[in-house]
């Protein structure tokens, strides 16, 4: 969701590397994807707090030039959360996930029994509406220009 150009195209100027709507191509050759990093190596968790037994904060990968400006920018995403859209910023990370038609499975990772009730209640919640990515890109859309 930080960095959404393997489903959409990136507003001129995104602070992210663009991989051109890949996803796009794999479905036109018809081939599934498997999203990795749906949470940004936790960025979009909403908070640096980081769980006792998780890994250290990752070096970005794709999505910004650091863990730090990752958090940022996530935070940047919050109006999905105020306006009602979702109840968490990784509710909506992995809701984003599953709502392109070419992806066949994502890989979240977590730390507790919690954090897995609560990805799986974001998949069974299904893909986001239409609304919501459009408020999504709307976001996006603001970032352009930023550091990365």
């Amino acid at each position: 969701m930080l960095n959404p150009s393997v489903g959409a195209v990136l507003p001129s100027n995104y602070p992210a590397q663009d991989y051109g709507r890949l996803l796009e191509r794999m479905r036109a050759m018809r081939m599934g994807a498997v999203g990795i990093r749906v949470l940004a190596g936790g960025a979009l968790s909403g908070s640096a707090h980081r769980h006792p037994v998780a890994s250290p904060p990752p070096a970005p990968m794709g999505s910004g030039a650091s863990y730090d400006a990752d958090l940022h920018r996530a935070a940047r995403l919050m109006p999905l959360v105020t306006e009602g859209f979702v109840d968490s910023l990784p509710e909506a990370a992995i809701r984003f996930a599953i709502a392109h038609p070419a992806m066949g499975a994502v890989l979240v990772g977590m730390a507790s029994p919690e954090e897995f009730e609560a990805a799986l209640a974001a998949v069974l919640k299904g893909p986001l509406p239409a609304a919501a990515l459009q408020r999504l890109a709307e976001l996006n859309a603001d970032l352009s220009g930023e550091a990365g």
